[in-house]
């Protein structure tokens, strides 16, 4: 996959072959429900200088997630 598909991914070349990473994003779902569990535990875009870094780390240290749900 092109590493410019991904928003925030980053590529590097290292051994002859491309290796591209992005964000943590931690998604729990069962697929036979209609809703979701997310984290990101470094945030959005895991920078050290974004304000946002630390936003979902109390969550995540305390085994919390986000709950998605699909309206109808």
């Amino acid at each position: 996959m092109p590493c410019n598909a991904i928003p925030g991914a980053l590529a590097a070349r290292g051994q002859a072959r491309e290796t591209t990473f992005a964000p943590s994003y931690h998604f729990v779902t069962d697929l036979n429900s209609d809703e979701a569990w997310t984290n990101l535990p470094g945030g959005p875009s895991e920078s050290w200088f974004s304000r946002w870094y630390k936003s979902d780390i109390p969550r995540w240290c305390s085994g919390e997630y986000k709950r998605l749900k699909v309206e109808n």
